[in-house]
Formats: structure tokens, C-alpha cells, sequence
């Protein structure tokens, strides 16, 4: 596909490719994106990097975003990005529809999946486009604890157990930032055995599918792209 070639190119991170992905797509898609609303669904208030991205990059003047993270202190190059801060499977607060919506390294975090498809297609324009990026199941290394296959364990279980404190002990993954500091890895590791019990919920890619058929017409996986030419990475679906 020529006309889209500007998504072919190495990135630094997934948020340049986001952008490339929505000026792509909203080509594609016959969506004017310049006009057009975009919601940034998770947005990491209060920094908001993509959002922060995208105002630099110029191409989206009608900015939102919403997270469960506090929004203020925003700083003065999101003065004029409409965030707000919604409590867990809250509805958007916003009583306007969206052109586009961006799901950036959300989906795994929440675990009735099933409600947040369900708004964000209520939240969707009619011919409007979602670009989310996630981890799935099939994944090898764990993005956010960094262990080999860690997220196929039952959570809880004997060997997840095990496995997070033979990582501690051993400085593996993302325990080595605390190779010097024994207090701080103790607390770090109680951290993540929450953390991971209860904010990470992996499903596999063929049970997204299946999900997001529900409440979304037309499904494409364009991971290739993603796994090619940014660093192997797996989870664009649009």
C-alpha cells in the first residue's frame, strides 16, 4: 500500500508510531483528523505523553483524554487538552462523540474488559476508528515485571511465587535496579506481587477478537507492522 508508507519506517517509541498510525489511518479512513475529536482513553494524566505528542506534532487540535491517574499539575503544553480524571469503569465524561480513540497500553490493565469495549463504541462516531495497543497472552517476556513468560502462571500460585522471588534474589528482570539496594527490592517485591495479582489481566489474542467483535464491525490486527518495524513489540489492533 504506497499511499501509506509513512507507517514503514523504524520508531524510538510506540508513541511516534501511534502518531503514524493515526495520520495513516485517518487517511485511510476518510477521517478528518485535523477537525476531528480524539480521545486518548488511559491517557497517563498527569504527564500524557501521547497527547503531549500529538500537540507537538500539530495534526489534532481537538484533544482529550481521561485516566483514573489525578490530572492535575498539568503542565503548560497541556493547558489546552481537555483531561479529566474517572473513577474505575466510570462512563466518559464527555458529552462529545469521537472521530478517533486511542487505547495506549490500557487494555491489560482492566479487568471487565467486556465494559470499557462496550463504551468506547458508545463513544464512537459513526465511521470513526480505535487504535489500541496491548500486550496479549502470547507474548514471551512480561513488559512489566520484564520475566520470561511470568504472565502464563496462575497468578497466586506456588510457582508464581517462586519465580518472583528467585527473580528478586537474583536480580532478574525489573528487580536489577535494586541489586544495591535490599530494602528498597524487598519493597519493590512485595509491590509487584500486588501489583500484578490485581492491575494485570492477560487474555489471549484470539479472546480479544472474539470481545471486540461485540461491539466493534470491523476489526484488523496490523501487529506486523508493529513487530517489524518497532522493535518487535506485539498488540496494534485497529
Amino acid at each position: 500500500i504506497k499511499k501509506h508508507q509513512i507507517i514503514l519506517k523504524i520508531q524510538s517509541d510506540n508513541r511516534e508510531f501511534i502518531c503514524d498510525l493515526i495520520l495513516c489511518f485517518s487517511s485511510k479512513k476518510n477521517i478528518d483528523i485535523k477537525n476531528g475529536k480524539l480521545l486518548d482513553f488511559g491517557c497517563g494524566a498527569p504527564k500524557s505523553l501521547l497527547l503531549k505528542k500529538l500537540k507537538e506534532r500539530g495534526f489534532c487540535k481537538n484533544l482529550f483524554g481521561v485516566d483514573v491517574i489525578p490530572t492535575q499539575n498539568i503542565t503548560n503544553s497541556l493547558s489546552k487538552i481537555n483531561i479529566k480524571k474517572i473513577e474505575p469503569y466510570q462512563k466518559i465524561p464527555f458529552e462529545e462523540g469521537f472521530d478517533l480513540i486511542i487505547c495506549n497500553q490500557v487494555f491489560e490493565h482492566i479487568e471487565k474488559i467486556d465494559i470499557i469495549f462496550k463504551q468506547l463504541s458508545e463513544n464512537l462516531n459513526k465511521g470513526g476508528l480505535i487504535i489500541a495497543a496491548f500486550p496479549t497472552k502470547e507474548i514471551i517476556l512480561e513488559p512489566h515485571i520484564k520475566l520470561p513468560l511470568f504472565h502464563r502462571i496462575r497468578k497466586n500460585s506456588f510457582l508464581y511465587n517462586l519465580y518472583l522471588e528467585i527473580a528478586c534474589a537474583f536480580n532478574l528482570g525489573s528487580f536489577s535496579k535494586f541489586k544495591n539496594d535490599p530494602a528498597g527490592k524487598k519493597k519493590n517485591l512485595e509491590h509487584r506481587k500486588v501489583y500484578m495479582d490485581k492491575d494485570i489481566h492477560y487474555r489471549s489474542l484470539k479472546k480479544y477478537y472474539k470481545m471486540l467483535k461485540v461491539d466493534f464491525g470491523s476489526i484488523e490486527d496490523i501487529s506486523d507492522y508493529y513487530c517489524k518495524y518497532s522493535r518487535g513489540k506485539k498488540g496494534i489492533v485497529s
